[in-house]
């Protein structure tokens, strides 16, 4: 049961989903029609024809850049000051539009001066092509370093992908933002390296909502810190990250976290949720690889009310890994049940019928009636453990 302060969070989140880009001012240009001139395909540096054309854009009050099908060339990083604008970047299709970066410092930089920008990024793929294994910087950078809280920005991102043009390539940020009014992603793709940094980060932000979404191999999958608001996460994957979801509530601001049907496959924890006053994470897929350094699935550190429900943890289990970890002294009713904690089985098998020997020889030590020690810790003040431990059944 969702709180009224919740509920009233949600409905905000909900109508910036809803509404989305509606209001655009009519001005509608292409950025491959004259003035403008950018020729996809002929390896020529298209940054400025961009660059000249949301200029154009943000001058008449705003409206939408048409991107056709094609691969442009960055040689250079552009700053764009919206200026308070809404304006929308709109491609031809994910894979299909490419907005190729073959320089150290990256695509766009929108430092705006002024509040109330509204930004929409459509049907585009973003590739890193600096070559030679070096960065190609940061993809898309919004913030402002001098006016801060000043300069808000709604950002809406829909069917976008980042990718790399070569084995070694790689962005070292991706979407690397600070102070976003309820932004909004849906089928957000980003591939990155064991070189990038970060996938989704958002400093200083209230509400967020992402739909199927998915972020490969960056140091930091989705990073929401010093937040507020209501954020949301459908269906998002996380793999091959130091951290995948962490969420950073600011002691000032009422922050929720809800976490339906996400999966993740990190190297350090999969979910790091830190001082929300509400925690809900239900029909979780959580794996590792393989346990070389202390692993904890779940860390919920000073969160309010906190229920896991429905969520899943996979093989393998190792004495250093942690499923799920509670700590802090935030008071709310901490729930923990229905999980399934699949532990016992090795992961070639995954049958009751057929147990892998040397799998539970090596688990055998750690297990008591087939639980693992210190599935979730600590257990004090938690309620409702009604958790199953069984073999991987649903593979």
């Amino acid at each position: 049961m969702k709180t009224s302060k919740q509920v009233k969070l949600w409905m905000t989140c909900i109508s910036i989903i809803v509404l989305g880009t509606a209001g655009f001012a009519t001005l509608n240009v292409c950025v491959t029609n004259s003035p403008y001139n950018a020729k996809p395909g002929d390896g020529g540096d298209d940054s400025a024809a961009f660059s000249s054309a949301l200029t154009s854009i943000v001058s008449g009050g705003g409206g939408t850049l048409a991107v056709p099908a094609g691969k442009y060339t960055f040689s250079s990083r552009k700053a764009i000051d919206l200026k308070g604008a809404t304006v929308a970047i709109a491609g031809s299709g994910k894979g299909v539009s490419r907005l190729e970066c073959t320089n150290a410092a990256g695509i766009w930089w929108f430092n705006n001066t002024a509040n109330a920008n509204q930004l929409s990024i459509s049907n585009l793929s973003f590739i890193a092509a600096y070559g030679g294994g070096r960065s190609s910087g940061t993809a898309i950078q919004i913030n402002h370093s001098s006016l801060c809280s000043t300069a808000v920005t709604n950002l809406r991102m829909e069917h976008v992908g980042f990718n790399v043009a070569a084995k070694g390539d790689y962005f070292s940020k991706h979407i690397y933002t600070s102070y976003l009014q309820s932004p909004v992603f849906i089928d957000v793709l980003i591939v990155g390296s064991t070189n990038s940094e970060s996938g989704f980060r958002i400093n200083y932000g209230n509400n967020a909502y992402f739909n199927n979404c998915y972020c490969w191999s960056a140091g930091l999958g989705f990073t929401l810190s010093n937040y507020k608001g209501c954020v949301f996460f459908d269906r998002c994957n996380a793999v091959g990250n130091n951290t995948g979801f962490d969420v950073s509530a600011i002691a000032a601001g009422y922050c929720t976290a809800d976490l339906l049907q996400v999966h993740a496959n990190t190297r350090t924890n999969n979910i790091m949720i830190k001082n929300a006053d509400e925690v809900d994470i239900v029909n979780a897929a959580s794996y590792v690889d393989a346990v070389v350094t202390p692993f904890t699935d779940f860390i919920i550190d000073n969160c309010g009310t906190v229920n896991i429900s429905g969520c899943s943890f996979h093989a393998p289990y190792d004495p250093i890994r942690t499923n799920i970890c509670l700590k802090g002294s935030a008071p709310g009713a901490k729930t923990v049940k229905h999980n399934i904690f699949n532990t016992c089985f090795g992961w070639s098998t995954n049958s009751m019928e057929n147990p892998d020997p040397a799998y539970l020889a090596a688990v055998a030590p750690y297990c008591v009636n087939g639980k693992i020690n210190s599935d979730v810790t600590p257990m004090s003040g938690v309620t409702g453990v009604e958790n199953i431990d069984t073999p991987d059944f649903d593979h």
